[in-house]
């Protein structure tokens, strides 16, 4: 649980980084060009494979960076109550 503790505070220092939030507007951005081109003319299944392919990724990146500050909450509750288990 450290790890995982280290790690969400490395990113959620990247998000509250001018680059993370440059990274954070651009995902978005992404995922309502995906939506409005899903959302638009029809596509073969490969167009339309790919789209989603691209909104899966963008979200994903999207939710890992915005949710950083609560898996740090978590994971910290965790680790106190493990402590608390051991006691």
């Amino acid at each position: 649980m450290q790890d995982d503790l280290k790690k969400y505070t490395a990113l959620e220092a990247l998000s509250k980084s001018e680059g993370g939030k440059v990274l954070m507007e651009a995902c978005l951005m992404d995922i309502i060009d995906c939506v409005d081109r899903l959302s638009g003319n029809p596509h073969t299944l490969e167009n339309y494979i790919m789209i989603s392919c691209r909104l899966t990724e963008k979200l994903a990146t999207y939710r890992i960076l915005k949710n950083a500050e609560e898996n740090i909450n978590l994971t910290k509750i965790a680790i106190e109550e493990a402590l608390k288990a051991q006691e």
